[in-house]
């Protein structure tokens, strides 16, 4: 691995949400924990990437029932193994398992090597996980799993009227202005002549953030070189059983693109150097104090220096 003292600037919609939430936080994510993985870094830059590796359960917990659904679309395209609802929850639940075990018995190993551990929020800062919400993330992976079987996306995806494609790579880049945009797409397939990108959630809420969806139509679009009119995105809920179904235009895809070069720009102020990345001084990242403070990962390094 390369090792640089600052990180290749990239761009993506989450960091976008990240610099608009707190302009400080956004600091520690992107720049102060870099190199916080080697041995050799400081102490500051190994707390700052600990902080950073960070997972709240919620999170964790789709982000274990996307890996689990992409493992079972690509066995499925590849060996034409069929999963089922007993067989995906059991594989969650090792996953689960597992991330609690990194968060209690394995902390110290975490402590000092926390990419290769997982670590749960709740457990770093109360020492344990509450029963009830325990419980219910183990209610909800059976829910999830069922209300994927019963989607139009899963039915379309073990049809044989339709070519899944781009199972093997869901994060993935382009190029926009000169910098490299990324985007996490759960799954793609072509149906006729239309491509359909499929974003599982499990979210609770059902406001979709349609700006994020537009951009992975314009991922999508830019990636498999097709125009926006053959283009579907759908947004599966897992644990309502519902779905939302949007197409794009060209105007909507002019709107994506002056969102990320405004956003490009914004970031730029907080760069000493665009060239390297340098970032300017941790003063002026200024902190937006709000109730997502009491939450947030970096909280202990806003205390201390106050």
């Amino acid at each position: 691995m390369n090792i640089t003292p600052f990180p290749a600037f990239t761009w993506s919609h989450a960091r976008q949400q990240l610099l608009t939430e707190c302009p400080r936080k956004y600091a520690y994510h992107y720049y102060l924990s870099h190199n916080g993985w080697l041995s050799d870094s400081n102490s500051f830059q190994k707390q700052c990437y600990r902080l950073k590796k960070l997972v709240d359960l919620p999170a964790f917990f789709g982000q274990v029932v996307h890996e689990v659904v992409h493992d079972a679309i690509k066995e499925l395209v590849q060996h034409n193994t069929v999963p089922d609802v007993e067989m995906l929850s059991h594989r969650a639940r090792l996953k689960l398992r597992q991330a609690f075990l990194d968060s209690t018995t394995h902390a110290e190993s975490w402590f000092h090597q926390p990419n290769r551990y997982t670590m749960f929020w709740e457990i770093y800062h109360d020492g344990y996980l509450r029963e009830q919400a325990s419980k219910r993330i183990n209610e909800r992976l059976t829910l999830c799993f069922r209300h994927l079987f019963s989607s139009a996306s899963w039915k379309d995806v073990m049809s044989s009227h339709v070519k899944n494609i781009g199972y093997d790579n869901p994060f993935r880049s382009i190029r926009v202005f000169n910098t490299k945009v990324y985007a996490l797409v759960d799954h793609i397939y072509k149906k006729g002549d239309r491509y359909v990108l499929v974003d599982w959630t499990t979210a609770h809420n059902q406001s979709d953030d349609v700006r994020q969806l537009s951009l992975l139509a314009y991922h999508v679009m830019k990636s498999y070189h097709v125009p926006i009119d053959q283009i579907v995105v759908r947004r599966e809920y897992l644990l309502k059983g519902s779905a939302h179904t949007y197409h794009f235009t060209a105007a909507d895809i002019r709107s994506v693109e002056q969102y990320i070069d405004e956003s490009i720009n914004r970031m730029s102020e907080y760069q000493k150097c665009p060239e390297k990345n340098e970032p300017v001084e941790i003063e002026k990242f200024s902190r937006n104090t709000s109730s997502l403070c009491d939450r947030c990962h970096y909280k202990e390094l806003c205390e201390a220096s106050t």
